[in-house]
């Protein structure tokens, strides 16, 4: 297991999130992949991509991602999801690519 999938599943376990969601393993190949190729890479490329390694359409990434998300931000403590993640009201309003830019930075950079 390298360093990046360490540090990602660690990070989103301390965010509430949940290993048992598909969306959960989806996250952390999508920052490792944003990671790679940072500037190179749209979300519409990081979705097919990711589609093709899992053998499910893009769609079906995407919402796996925003319901691993959602199902975060109702069950963890909202003050912190709200202060890390900027959100001001639970399951309300971060997207996929903007949480995805943002953990992806977070774990590069701290």
């Amino acid at each position: 297991m390298d360093e990046l999938y360490k540090k990602t599943y660690g990070y989103l376990l301390s965010c509430g999130f949940s290993p048992v969601h598909k969306g959960f393993k989806l996250i952390i190949d999508a920052v490792n992949l944003l990671a790679e190729g940072r500037c190179k890479l749209t979300m519409t490329d990081v979705y097919k991509k990711l589609a093709q390694k899992h053998s499910i359409s893009p769609h079906s990434v995407q919402k796996n991602i925003k319901n691993a998300i959602d199902f975060a931000s109702l069950n963890c403590d909202i003050d912190f999801f709200a202060s890390e993640f900027g959100l001001l009201s639970r399951g309300g309003g971060l997207s996929c690519g903007a949480f995805l830019c943002y953990v992806t930075d977070r774990i590069q950079y701290g």
